[in-house]
């Protein structure tokens, strides 16, 4: 992790990571900052000292750092949804609560952190000329969303013919060079290069059909509804409840635009 703050910080372009690619990264990097806000929550429970505690933040911190310089949009869409959906859920539990002004001051201090570390990068990118200029609206930067669409596009056709269990873990590489598209030269020639549709809900359609799609949605409803369940019985705050669901909003929605590694997936 710091050998890529020290790469970014040497050669002034976006950090990648160990793994060389700075989607793998941030992905991997994005579910811990709620790890962090549900280790605090729930710092009582746990019985951390204040130097554990404060030890915890640190590292948050410094893991949000990292996401940030990796200038990855999936990213920082799915920490700004998690958050968004945590705390809103928080204060809907809590809002009959002894003390409802004290948590709804809560949840606005934490929106405007968010809000402020976003419009900050933006800044930072935009103003300063850092990196490629990924949150500037351009030909440029706009080429890589583009590209996604045309994936999403071929892994639909795919899907329309094997619907029901798809074609088999690890096969989109081959419903795509059979469907390809050539319009992705136009945008990059990196990206001609396919083996994922860079999104994990179309990657698990693809490949296990709707029968693995159905039960991938389930075992995501399952998690949830056992959260729910151990907030009910006590054995987790209304804090820790949501950190632990805004940690899966914002997996699944950086998802959305990515892909599941043996990394991402060790996070969970």
């Amino acid at each position: 992790f710091f050998d890529a703050l020290w790469q970014r910080a040497s050669i002034q372009v976006r950090i990648i990571g160990p793994a060389g690619n700075a989607l793998i990264f941030a992905t991997y990097l994005a579910p811990y900052i709620f790890i962090s806000i549900f280790l605090i929550v729930e710092r009582i429970r746990f019985k951390f000292s204040k130097l554990q505690t404060i030890l915890i933040a640190v590292c948050g911190a410094i893991i949000t750092v990292g996401i940030l310089l990796t200038q990855l949009r999936s990213s920082y869409l799915g920490i700004v949804l998690g958050v968004v959906v945590g705390a809103a859920g928080y204060f809907v539990t809590t809002h009959q609560s002894a003390q409802p002004r004290r948590s709804f001051k809560k949840i606005i201090s934490v929106s405007a952190i968010v809000i402020a570390c976003c419009v900050g990068v933006i800044v930072f990118v935009r103003v300063l000329h850092i990196g490629e200029g990924r949150l500037t609206f351009n030909a440029t930067s706009l080429a890589t969303l583009k590209t996604r669409f045309i994936n999403w596009n071929i892994a639909l056709h795919a899907i329309r013919e094997h619907p029901i269990f798809g074609v088999g873990w690890e096969n989109y590489r081959t419903v795509a060079d059979k469907m390809f598209d050539p319009h992705l030269a136009q945008y990059s020639y990196y990206e001609t290069r396919i083996d994922k549709p860079h999104n994990a809900f179309l990657e698990v359609w693809v490949t296990l059909g709707t029968v693995g799609l159905m039960i991938y949605l389930a075992l995501i409803g399952v998690v949830i509804a056992t959260v729910w369940r151990l907030y009910k019985r006590g054995a987790l705050t209304a804090a820790g409840c949501w950190s632990i669901v805004g940690f899966f909003v914002a997996y699944h929605a950086q998802n959305f635009f990515a892909f599941d590694t043996p990394q991402t997936v060790f996070t969970q």
